[in-house]
């Protein structure tokens, strides 16, 4: 998949190399997936991510003002290695992030739409990571630059085989008047529901993402399947 890079990610990395001390263990993290928590042992909100859990002293004021329990981040931050506390998180600093937009998954009949109506073509995808059953995406369209977007995914809620599918389809939200250009847009799926119909007895779950590209001329959806490295087939633990 061809990456699109959001102009701000580069003024936030300046950023944050500004803040580093001389003589400090420091290391700098960058479009980092994290969810939000609140640990209650210490009291104060902390950010889940694929590198187990990160308290982040400097979003406590955030917390039930722009920040809540389940909210999915993009996040940069630092670690001060030589100044951690314990060896059962990580303390970071410098935090910058914005939210992410978030759906979720849905049974529906053989997988079809909910709404019929989520005609914009998907250019590509990629998935980013999917950790405490979240899924982080970003989708390529042609569209304008500041063009918004929402997403659905659908399956089927009944096991038909080994691997199960999930649909995924865009529609844009509003309009703009720029020209057209090649846009990424993030997005995240609470994929929850799916994984508890679909996991296998020893808490697992196989599947392939197809994400529709268009519609031929009887009407009729068409997809992709998304390819990783190759691979069609995902199979992911339920956490």
């Amino acid at each position: 998949m061809k990456r699109i890079f959001f102009p701000f990610l580069g003024i936030l990395m300046l950023m944050l190399s500004g803040c580093f001390k001389k003589g400090e263990n420091f290391q700098s993290f960058g479009e980092e997936p994290a969810i939000v928590d609140f640990s209650i042992d210490l009291f104060q909100p902390v950010l889940s991510s694929r590198w187990g859990i990160l308290v982040a002293p400097e979003l406590q004021d955030k917390f039930y003002t722009e920040l809540n329990e389940g909210d999915v981040l993009w996040t940069w931050f630092t670690v001060n290695y030589d100044q951690q506390p314990s060896t059962d998180y990580t303390v970071v600093s410098n935090v910058s992030y914005f939210k992410f937009e978030k759906g979720w998954s849905q049974a529906t009949t053989n997988g079809e739409s909910t709404t019929g109506d989520f005609d914009l073509p998907i250019e590509d995808m990629g998935v980013y990571n999917l950790f405490k059953n979240v899924m982080f995406l970003e989708f390529i369209h042609k569209a304008p630059k500041d063009q918004k977007f929402t997403y659905e995914m659908t399956y089927h809620p009944e096991k038909t085989g080994e691997i199960s599918v999930v649909y995924i389809r865009a529609k844009k939200v509003g309009q703009s008047s720029e020209n057209e250009t090649t846009v990424g847009y993030l997005y995240t799926f609470n994929m929850y529901s799916f994984f508890m119909q679909h996991k296998t007895s020893d808490n697992m779950v196989k599947f392939m993402i197809k994400f529709k590209t268009g519609e031929d001329d009887e009407g009729n959806d068409q997809y992709r399947d998304y390819v990783d490295n190759g691979r069609t087939v995902f199979e992911f633990p339920v956490e």
